[in-house]
């Protein structure tokens, strides 16, 4: 496909929202499969109208909808199936939890772990054992819709069960938060 014909689908998934692809969604959408699909996807990310993820996943860079969320979305992405959430270091961060600022989003899976370095940042995927009652009853969702953030209990458990972080939990915060009042000797 020649690419100003490219660019002009992909403007056109931007304007009803849709702007990350796996490689196959790219072939429907172009109408294209095989060498010639992979031909066309190699150009566009040479000419940076598309941007790699990971392995078969792919993002317009030049879409409206690439800001703040996108490492999110890439998350979404990256596992569509099974339920997971954030917590660890980024959303101790958010809690108050730690006061770092983590350069990754994190997120507890029930599927297997993984780390992505994505071009917006990077994407770490820890495994759970937690049953999705477990998750859903401790986990609420963004009200952006960004996907579901761990309450500020499982957070604390998970970093204290995972052993991450442990040397940055801020325990004056943690303590007034649950209401623990610690008389040191």
């Amino acid at each position: 496909m020649r690419s100003v014909d490219a660019m002009e689908a992909l403007a056109a998934e931007d304007r009803r929202g849709a702007y990350i692809w796996h490689l196959d969604g790219l072939g429907g959408l172009f109408g294209e499969e095989g060498d010639r699909l992979r031909g066309t996807v190699e150009r566009l990310v040479a000419e940076g109208a598309l941007g790699r993820v990971a392995d078969g996943l792919y993002y317009n860079r030049l879409s409206r909808s690439v800001g703040l969320d996108t490492l999110y979305d890439f998350a979404r992405a990256l596992r569509p199936d099974g339920l997971s959430y954030e917590s660890f270091e980024s959303a101790a961060s958010q809690w108050g939890i730690i006061s770092q600022v983590p350069w990754r989003l994190t997120f507890a899976t029930q599927g297997s772990g993984g780390e992505y370095r994505t071009p917006l940042g990077t994407v770490e995927f820890t495994h759970t054992g937690r049953d999705d009652d477990e998750i859903l009853r401790n986990t609420s969702e963004w009200p952006d819709g960004r996907g579901r953030i761990a309450s500020y209990a499982l957070t604390l458990d998970d970093l204290l069960r995972h052993h991450r972080s442990v040397d940055l939990i801020d325990w004056e915060e943690v303590d007034g938060a649950l209401g623990v009042e610690r008389h040191l000797r």
